[in-house]
């Protein structure tokens, strides 16, 4: 059991993580706990960390209304960031955004990483199975938020 606050334990260094090792958690919140302040503050943490080297941040919903919520959250916090976010408008605005050197801040739904349909680069139609890569960075940071609802409907034509 924890003693702190989850968002207080979580925006500390991962208890048994070394750098580099790429390992992960997932932070879970109850409705109304303050999950896009506990988002946000990390990802202020991220941007500044000197092994990150200037990463990109995805934040990653499932609705657009999510989407717009915590985008407006991010935005109206930019100074915390040290950046101005950027929300992909489509598809290929979101290829354009993750087809970069370094740096930034891209909220975006799970649906605009689909390939368009008649999409020359898509799975199905190149019979690969695999989805093209968006990008070789090694420095891009995905923050999924209620991204499980994805796994029903859509999420099953990705897989």
């Amino acid at each position: 059991m924890l003693q702190e606050a989850p968002s207080v334990y979580w925006s500390r260094e991962m208890h048994g993580g070394e750098l580099g090792n790429r390992r992960a958690g997932v932070v879970w919140h109850t409705q109304g706990s303050g999950k896009s302040f506990s988002m946000l503050f990390f990802a202020a943490r991220v941007v500044r960390h000197p092994a990150m080297q200037n990463p990109t941040l995805v934040v990653l919903t499932d609705r657009n209304d999510l989407d717009d919520q915590l985008f407006g959250q991010f935005q109206r916090c930019a100074d915390i960031l040290g950046q101005t976010p950027v929300q992909a408008s489509g598809r290929e605005h979101l290829r354009e955004l993750l087809n970069r050197a370094s740096g930034g801040v891209v909220f975006t739904t799970i649906h605009k990483f689909m390939p368009e349909k008649g999409d020359p680069t898509s799975p199905r139609l190149r019979g690969t199975g695999a989805m093209p890569e968006l990008s070789a960075r090694q420095n891009i940071v995905v923050i999924a938020d209620e991204a499980h609802r994805s796994q029903y409907g859509f999420g099953g034509k990705v897989n």
